[in-house]
């Protein structure tokens, strides 16, 4: 036994190991590292069943994920894989309608590459007062406005040739609005349906059109009637799903009584019961109620003193303009943003907010 063994070492002037005490005693060395691009795992499904579409036969596919539940990060994580992968033609084209989304898009594809790219490349951007030559730009992402794009593309077609030749891949954020006429010649010049591009869409309500049933027909065949959804336990909805991994919270509402001097009229109720918007004149009706303002700047102040950071969604840019002076009045720092703000101004207000 080890104390026989140790009594035998120690005649011979020989070294004694306890091997059993040294094996009771060992620290394993082992530490957790944190990606420091992580995904979540309904993410990483989407991602890969996403990227065997892209990769496979049709080379298209469209990604249907509630708001909130990550859809521009997975698609970034496909983006980073496939310009890793696919070298041969290397530049990837990000659509998106305002600038909010293209900033937005620029700049996450900027953190996902620092981490998960493995080569020197570009990042363009044309949207805004950003300005770029599509004909030079190879090997990166260009994230373009839809309207400055495709005017582009009228002007230039050249340029545009020459920048079609380079483009693997092609993303279509808020993809429902490609099959507009104007969005849908952009895509068809881009990543033709018998062309070599792929064409990934993002959207959280791709059915969005459900009044009208031949523009949800266009949008599937858009992406060749290929959709991958989140993947849930198949017994809840993928909302519900998500707030009960906590991915999600769960909106907690409350109803502010009100008894507005606006009466809607016949077709105004027609249009509301038909799923319909309201008009932009009952809108600003709507936004110009005295009383109705109050409440709101009643109910935004007590929000403030509460959580100290809020977003209002006003009727219309007059009433968010009111509404703003009015609390910037009362002492709280406030700010009104629509598309008639300055896009300097506009992205300081928002660069302000998230500080």
């Amino acid at each position: 036994d080890s104390a026989r063994l140790q009594q035998l070492c120690n005649f011979f002037s020989i070294p004694f190991h306890n091997a059993e005490k040294e094996a009771e005693e060992i620290i394993e060395d082992v530490e957790g590292i944190h990606p420091a691009y992580p995904v979540f795992d309904y993410q990483a499904q989407t991602i890969q069943q996403a990227y065997a579409h892209l990769t496979g036969v049709k080379r298209r596919v469209l990604i249907h994920m509630p708001t909130g539940a990550g859809k521009t990060r997975s698609a970034m994580v496909l983006i980073c894989r496939y310009l890793n992968e696919c070298p041969q033609r290397s530049t990837v084209v990000w659509l998106a309608h305002s600038e909010e989304l293209c900033e937005q898009g620029a700049q996450e594809f900027s953190k996902a590459w620092s981490v998960l790219g493995t080569r020197k490349l570009k990042l363009g951007r044309l949207y805004g007062d950003h300005e770029l030559d599509v004909g030079d730009f190879k090997d990166g992402l260009i994230v373009a406005g839809l309207s400055k794009l495709y005017s582009r593309s009228l002007r230039e077609q050249d340029r545009f040739l020459l920048l079609k030749r380079c483009v693997g891949l092609v993303v279509m954020d808020e993809a429902h609005q490609g099959v507009a006429p104007t969005y849908q010649h952009l895509l068809d010049m881009l990543a033709p349906h018998s062309g070599p591009a792929a064409l990934l869409g993002l959207s959280a309500t791709p059915g969005r059109s459900w009044l009208d049933i031949t523009q949800d027909e266009k949008l599937a065949e858009l992406f060749s009637r290929t959709k991958v959804t989140l993947v849930t336990d198949g017994k809840t909805d993928p909302i519900t799903f998500l707030q009960a991994k906590g991915y999600l919270a769960t909106p907690t509402y409350e109803w502010i009584p009100y008894q507005p001097s606006l009466q809607l009229t016949e077709k105004e109720r027609r249009d509301l019961a038909n799923g319909l918007d309201l008009s932009t004149s009952t809108l600003k009706r709507l936004g110009d109620d005295v009383q109705r303002n109050l409440l709101v700047i009643h109910a935004v102040s007590e929000q403030v003193a509460q959580a100290k950071k809020i977003i209002v969604f006003a009727c219309s840019v007059s009433q968010a303009d009111l509404l703003a002076e009015v609390l910037v009045a009362r002492g709280i720092r406030a700010a009104s943003v629509s598309s008639r703000t300055e896009p300097t101004q506009r992205r300081q207000i928002l660069d302000d907010y998230k500080a």
